[in-house]
């Protein structure tokens, strides 16, 4: 699982490091870290690694009637990553941008509420933070680096 981080991450950070800036912040890169990660030795059963679920999913329970969290639907679920993207691809010195800190945790909290696919979400989002310190200059630190 470790591995798989390390690879993900690395993939991220060359891809954001290339020509610098938040544009390359993107829903591709996204997907290309979903599929690294779910490409790996210790996932090899995953569904559609590097694409965008198409069916409802739900957390928290067997019936979607007891689920503790449910995502948009997959008719939305283009809409929310669109306005995911532009959030993470705002600039440090846009009138709208606030605290590094805090866009990192908007950004981690938005994409794990949409749920975008249909496994790995959570290990998909743990390394957007450090993405998006590496693309402000700063030290990516890896802020989630255990899992239960």
């Amino acid at each position: 699982m470790t591995l798989g981080y390390v690879r993900a991450l690395d993939h991220g950070l060359r891809a954001v490091r290339r020509a610098g800036g938040p544009r390359h912040l993107t829903l591709d890169l996204i997907l290309r870290l979903h599929r690294v990660l779910m490409s790996g030795a210790d996932y090899r059963y995953a569904e559609r690694p590097g694409e965008w679920r198409c069916a409802q999913n739900w957390i928290g329970a067997r019936r979607i009637e007891d689920a503790t969290l449910i995502p948009p639907p997959v008719s939305h679920l283009e809409a929310c990553l669109r306005d995911l993207e532009d959030f993470l691809r705002l600039d440090a010195d846009s009138p709208v941008a606030t605290a590094l800190p805090l866009r990192m945790a908007v950004a981690h909290a938005r994409f794990e509420a949409i749920r975008p696919f249909s496994d790995g979400d959570g290990r998909v989002g743990r390394p957007l933070p450090p993405l998006m310190m590496a693309v402000e200059g700063l030290p990516p630190l890896y802020l989630a680096g255990h899992d239960r």
